[in-house]
């Protein structure tokens, strides 16, 4: 999609990366001066019910926890005839290319890592969410050392494997 091409409310910047399914864009909101990323569904894949439904279901999931550890899901639309998700835009990048460019961390700051990423983990079960693809490549660290868990999009339910929902931990 090109650059400065409106969609809805969102004004597309740049694409990101793209799937088999579909594009990760980087778009801005200007009317609440904000950049978000926006993940669509190739036209080619909404003749396949089940992978339409996986993507709205991984929306509606990942849009019932709030937690400064998961990356928020702000809207999922369809707008001329393609499907979107927009969720928050994590300016930094993937773990994975974060330990790749400084190498292994100090303990200590290993110790913050692990911790994070359990609080946002922590925050799904409470949920009954299941992340089901928990990697490097699918945890943001942003510029200001946050650290955000995303890509749901292989999340199931506890009910879906019979797990019982975590209780919230008095740490959180």
């Amino acid at each position: 999609m090109p650059k400065g091409v409106a969609v809805g409310s969102l004004v597309i910047e740049e694409k990101v990366t793209s799937s088999g399914s579909g594009d990760v864009l980087l778009a801005r909101q200007p009317g609440l001066g904000r950049r978000v990323l926006v993940r669509t569904l190739r036209r080619d894949c909404l003749g396949d019910p089940a992978l339409v439904q996986r993507f709205r279901r991984a929306a509606r999931m990942a849009a019932r926890v709030t937690h400064s550890n998961v990356q928020q899901v702000f809207d999922l639309f369809a707008w001329q005839g393609d499907h979107y998700l927009v969720r928050e835009y994590v300016e930094g990048e993937s773990l994975r290319a974060w330990l790749d460019r400084l190498g292994s961390p100090p303990p200590e700051v290993a110790r913050c890592l692990a911790l994070e990423l359990a609080r946002g983990v922590e925050a799904l079960h409470a949920a009954g969410i299941i992340h089901a693809d928990l990697r490097a490549e699918n945890v943001r660290v942003g510029h200001w050392g946050e650290v955000k868990l995303g890509a749901l999009g292989s999340a199931r339910t506890s009910a879906e494997l019979d797990v019982p929902a975590a209780e919230p931990s008095a740490c959180t």
